[in-house]
């Protein structure tokens, strides 16, 4: 949100001028909630004006190329600063849309976009806003301690609250992180793994690998024939790093 008005600062990053143009059309005439503050015609140029203005949201084509060797929009996300945003993904090939789907993005549009599915997409996202002022979906996970009971998730609908008792194991999954529950569900959390891990890894969890954190009370079995792995009581197989062997033994007591 802009510090000055009740409009949703946006940034759009497209590599072809002529779909900036309809872009920005369309939410001059009929998005006035939107105000773009700034354009982008590369993933270098994207990152550089994101870190600065930090817009409330980012319209981003999928086919975007880096300098630093990225072939895509998904490859320079990672490289995008943490704070509150939303991102609309926006692309003239459908293939990336369960990609899409799974980096829970807030909404997804083909080309050429329509004008009555750019206003949708903005109502749902004033009305987001209005439920979480400031925020947005991105709510940082620094505001639930790592010594409560529960902890706030942010999910693709909005927050999700989950005791941490009922976390089995969580896995790195590129910006996000995949998170499997005692109930068999597994959810997808817009915050990265490395956040969670700071967050969770207290005695109650430990990090068997640099894409697994698991909680160690969940252990169903332990394998180390071949590659170690804990299996959880979800069925779950995570793997144990060698490095990270000696300490997990030790801490749950099988040294």
């Amino acid at each position: 949100m802009s510090a000055t008005t009740d409009k949703i600062t946006t940034i759009i990053v497209d590599d072809e001028q002529d779909a900036i143009d309809v872009l920005k059309f369309i939410i001059g005439k009929y998005c006035p909630e939107l105000e773009v503050v700034a354009t982008a015609h590369s993933a270098d140029e994207a990152q550089e004006k994101i870190a600065t203005l930090r817009p409330f949201l980012l319209l981003l084509d999928i086919n975007i190329a880096s300098t630093s060797g990225g072939r895509n929009t998904f490859d320079f996300l990672p490289n995008l600063p943490d704070y509150p945003c939303e991102i609309v993904f926006i692309t003239a090939y459908d293939q990336y849309a369960i990609r899409a789907i799974k980096l829970h993005a807030f909404d997804y549009l083909l080309k050429p976009v329509e004008a009555g599915e750019l206003m949708e997409m903005a109502q749902k996202l004033r009305e987001r806003v209005a439920m979480h002022p400031m925020k947005g979906r991105l709510v940082s996970l620094a505001e639930s301690s790592a010594t409560s009971s529960e902890i706030w998730l942010p999910v693709r609908n909005g927050l999700r609250k989950v005791l941490l008792d009922e976390i089995l194991w969580v896995k790195a999954e590129e910006h996000y992180s995949r998170i499997g529950l005692a109930s068999n569900e597994v959810l997808f959390a817009s915050k990265s793994f490395k956040e969670l891990r700071e967050l969770l890894e207290v005695p109650a969890f430990f990090c068997t690998h640099r894409s697994y954190l698991i909680q160690l009370n969940k252990i169903r079995e332990l394998r180390f024939r071949g590659d170690s792995q804990v299996c959880m009581q979800d069925g779950t197989k995570v793997p144990v790093a060698r490095n990270r062997k000696k300490e997990f033994l030790q801490l749950i007591g099988k040294t």
